[in-house]
């Protein structure tokens, strides 16, 4: 039996395998997040990779209209000196490369919403963090985060990714804080299926399933 960890690994496990599988979300401990308060940046969680498309996001503070909103960028890779380069250009991003689980929720907590425009991505966390701190998130129109965001309830799907039109987004939620506050709202609603408590019991009844089989 194949468990995939969203319905896009799904199709591309029966496309390349010609094999069925079942959908069993990757988990998080809801418990551990908070909302804080809706502060004054947007935060950018992701590997510096060319696949996350962080430089793309970046360069998109260039056209935000509001410059003391800021863009918390955390992470680190290959891409680290590319977009460093970027942000020094703009004063509206700071990168920060390590923090600690503890600082990581902090940042989640206190953001006005959160930004994540993978390529293709099989599921990608962050917009699931993000909802269990009360935020909603700017994503893409691809992969697996057609199942952890709902356009326009818990974020927005941006179809064409340019640092253009991932300003807009970000300049609407500067100028409809109310309306942030309840797609986040909406979010921390959302992601409830996916708290590791109930996930596990999916994965346990249907390991026992296998196992039975297997006996």
């Amino acid at each position: 039996k194949i468990f995939a960890i969203s319905k896009t690994s799904q199709k591309r496990v029966k496309k390349y395998y010609d094999r069925d599988s079942l959908v069993i979300y990757p988990g998080v401990e809801i418990k551990k997040f908070k909302t804080g308060k809706y502060g004054d940046y947007i935060l950018s969680v992701a590997r510096l990779v060319s696949t996350k498309r962080v430089d793309v996001l970046a360069k998109s503070m260039s056209y935000v209209k509001d410059k003391k909103v800021k863009l918390y960028i955390v992470g680190d890779g290959n891409e680290k000196e590319k977009i460093k380069e970027i942000a020094e250009k703009n004063s509206n991003i700071k990168l920060i490369s390590y923090v600690s689980d503890e600082e990581l929720m902090d940042l989640y907590s206190n953001c006005l919403a959160t930004a994540y425009i993978p390529l293709n991505e099989d599921f990608g966390f962050v917009p699931v963090e993000a909802g269990t701190s009360g935020k909603a998130t700017i994503g893409v129109d691809e992969g697996g985060l057609r199942e952890t965001i709902v356009d326009r309830k818990t974020g927005f799907l941006i179809k064409k990714v340019t640092p253009q039109n991932i300003a807009k987004k970000i300049d609407y939620f500067i100028n409809n804080k109310n309306l942030a506050k309840k797609m986040g709202k909406n979010a921390k609603e959302y992601v409830k299926k996916f708290d590791w408590e109930i996930i596990l019991k999916q994965f346990d009844n249907n390991l026992r399933e296998v196992i039975k089989k297997i006996r």
